[in-house]
């Protein structure tokens, strides 16, 4: 049995107390507060990608050497 299937467990995968899961304003706002979190991350990692891209350029020509490493 996965550890979210059971109703008793439930409050450990949502990191909520016992009593704040049966409150739907808790899981509400915790969900939120999830998809937030995400959104910003998303949003940071579109952002930052053009300044974290590791792929070296391909080559003009078939014997053009490898870049020198930085």
């Amino acid at each position: 049995m996965h550890a979210c299937e059971a109703p008793a467990q439930s409050a450990t995968c949502f990191g909520l107390d016992q009593s704040q899961v049966r409150l739907y304003t808790a899981i509400a706002r915790h969900t939120v507060l999830v998809m937030a979190a995400l959104a910003i991350c998303a949003i940071t990692a579109a952002l930052l990608r053009d300044r974290t891209d590791t792929q070296a350029p391909p080559p003009v020509r078939p014997d053009q050497p490898p870049p020198p490493d930085v």
